[in-house]
């Protein structure tokens, strides 16, 4: 038996089972605005946090307001929503705020229906990158935050977000 290899896998599983040992869930809610489809919408994320709160990632759904549009003889309604799967590695500035870089997967679907009945709609779903960054403020177990992401994809668009999370599990809780 190879006794470097089994050191190296108790020492990796050591290393990952204290990651996951002080963790905590975040639940939150945005306002966003998408300079692509020129519209403001909202987010639901549900993040899930590391030790230290210093990593966290989650899933992320975006669904932007309709924008209307004219066109020829008629209009047409574009609609867009965004699933993320996104990850933060937060760097602490001082205990009551904290700066981060996010990076991430996108899918994004994007539909145009017109108005005029003779017109077929047009759908369009992509996969991209998210790259941005954050700065967020904490009180208790709520942590105030925004956001700017640029999304590469054919379906690019810069995103600006202003939102709250509610953390469940905190260990250590920010005092006021």
């Amino acid at each position: 038996m190879n006794w470097s290899y089994t050191i190296c896998l108790i020492k990796g599983l050591w290393l990952l089972t204290n990651l996951l040992q002080a963790q905590s869930y975040s639940i939150g809610i945005a306002g966003v605005y998408g300079d692509d489809i020129q519209e403001p919408g909202f987010n639901l994320r549900a993040y899930y946090n590391l030790k230290n709160e210093r990593i966290c990632f989650g899933p992320e759904f975006t669904l932007f307001k309709n924008r209307i549009e004219e066109h020829g003889n008629g209009e047409i309604e574009l609609s867009l929503f965004e699933l993320n799967f996104n990850v933060h590695y937060i760097f602490e500035i001082s205990e009551k705020f904290g700066v981060y870089p996010l990076t991430g997967l996108n899918f994004s679907r994007e539909r145009e229906e017109p108005s005029a009945v003779s017109e077929e709609s047009v759908t369009e779903e992509k996969w991209g990158l998210n790259l941005g960054f954050g700065a967020h403020y904490p009180v208790r177990d709520f942590t105030f935050f925004v956001e700017y992401d640029h999304l590469f994809s054919d379906l690019n668009q810069n995103t600006y977000t202003a939102g709250v999370f509610y953390t469940f599990g905190r260990k250590e809780r920010h005092e006021d």
